[in-house]
């Protein structure tokens, strides 16, 4: 029931999201979430979890300026199923390339903490050499076997916040690793240190 090139298509467009940063305002909040700045995460490890509820609390402006990715992936989960309820398959292949970028970048440990790009901690620059620069190096030692897909029964924000809540924990690691990797080799850009970052990181990156 899918048009023959849904699968290519979602493949091809699932950065599109990123592209739209430059013309769409409203796009780049949905891409992170600088959870650790919500003073009720540092102290219990959990948000409000419904867009309502953690604008009543904090403010919209507070909660837009955080960034909006656990509600922009629930958004996109609804669009795609009210495509698929109404047997639009050709928008549903939009929404799924959105929907596996919004995912992908809720488990990218760096798009859920203020500190993104490393500059709390003298860092800079960190976010890429994670995410570009070293798996660029190492992508053909990622082995990626999902097994078969299975459906989800229960309550889809909740499945979100699980996952963004446990991806956090990597937060200090991946910090950790580019410290490490800067003082055994003197550098932030040679192979040497890029080896250290993949040897520090790679069991939770392909984990």
């Amino acid at each position: 029931f899918l048009q023959p090139d849904w699968t290519n298509y979602v493949a091809s467009h699932s950065s599109d999201a990123d592209y739209r940063k430059e013309m769409d305002p409203n796009e780049s909040p949905r891409h992170y979430i600088d959870i650790d700045n919500y003073p009720q995460f540092l102290q219990t490890g959990r948000i409000p979890q419904t867009f309502d509820s953690v604008v009543a609390k904090y403010g919209y402006s507070f909660v837009i300026n955080q960034g909006t990715l656990p509600w922009a992936t629930l958004t996109t989960f609804d669009s795609l199923r009210s495509c698929f309820q109404r047997r639009d398959w050709n928008r549903s292949a939009y929404f799924a390339a959105d929907l596996a970028h919004y995912v992908g970048d809720g488990h990218m440990p760096l798009h859920i903490t203020a500190n993104y790009n490393g500059q709390m901690t003298g860092q800079s620059g960190v976010h890429s050499r994670y995410e570009t620069s070293m798996i660029s190096r190492y992508e053909s030692s990622i082995v990626y076997d999902p097994g078969p897909a299975s459906y989800l029964s229960g309550n889809v924000g909740d499945y979100i916040f699980t996952y963004l809540y446990g991806n956090y924990r990597y937060v200090d690691s991946i910090l950790i690793a580019d410290n490490n990797a800067t003082s055994l080799t003197g550098s932030t850009n040679s192979d040497a240190y890029y080896q250290k970052l993949w040897e520090g990181t790679g069991a939770f990156t392909t984990g």
